[in-house]
């Protein structure tokens, strides 16, 4: 899956509203890598107790927004 270059990444959004920082973003990031089934960096969080579903729901509807400013410039 190929990122636009704007494309904000769900840990730095969750990290930039202090939902979760940098040590917890890297762990659920070394959890996806080692994985053969391929998991999103939310769900392994959410799991593993880092962060809220609310959070989640939150940090995904601004990578949406930004998203679609960067799709619409």
């Amino acid at each position: 899956m190929k990122q636009r270059p704007n494309h904000q990444r769900i840990g730095q959004i969750l990290i930039h509203l202090g939902a979760s920082n940098e040590k917890c973003v890297s762990e659920a990031r070394l959890v996806q890598l080692k994985n053969t089934v391929l998991r999103r960096i939310g769900e392994i969080m959410i799991e593993y107790g880092h962060i809220t579903e609310d959070d989640l729901e939150r940090a995904l509807s601004i990578q949406r927004d930004l998203d679609s400013v960067v799709t619409e410039g």
